[in-house]
């Protein structure tokens, strides 16, 4: 996208993100947008909950019951690349994600190669993380992380505004 098209792209789908208060619909609306903001096979929204991060949506699994509401601890664990993210506050990257973390050598997640995780950060706060998948090894690219970044720093505020309202 040229960058006039990804502003556009990224006004779009914040208005339409941050258009309703049910975090439901905020949650279905982030993972129909998401997939204009950057490619993706399986995506899934964190969300910490107190001590735990819960997986609270998610998108292209083949078997979602199993991956929507796993929880994992909140405090930082070198082996879960969702910890990471949350405890540097920055975005993490990996190309082959199976060569550095056995888990995504499972069935459920065996399918993914490229992994991208993504701060979700409201007023200052780390409120969870989206994590974003590819089948094909090294397919995202350093401009493919700032645009999901801009589109995350949105996500949050709607997303930390819903659960204020409920």
């Amino acid at each position: 996208l040229q960058s006039t098209e990804q502003a556009e792209t990224l006004r779009e789908v914040s208005f339409v993100v941050g258009s309703s208060f049910n975090l439901n619909e905020v949650l279905k609306r982030i993972m129909d947008q998401l997939g204009r903001v950057v490619k993706y096979d399986s995506a899934a929204i964190h969300l910490i909950e107190g001590k735990r991060r819960r997986i609270i949506a998610g998108r292209g699994f083949s078997a979602p019951d199993q991956v929507i509401g796993t929880t994992f601890p909140a405090e930082l664990d070198e082996k879960e690349p969702g910890s990471i993210v949350i405890h540097t506050r920055q975005p993490l990257v990996h190309s082959n994600i199976s060569k550095r973390f056995n888990k995504f050598e499972q069935p459920v997640q065996d399918f993914i190669k490229s992994w991208m995780g993504i701060p979700l950060i409201a007023h200052d706060k780390v409120i969870g993380l989206i994590s974003i998948d590819r089948t094909e090894v090294d397919a995202y690219s350093d401009e493919g992380v700032q645009l999901t970044m801009a589109f995350a720093n949105q996500v949050a505020l709607a997303l930390e505004n819903a659960r204020l309202h409920e």
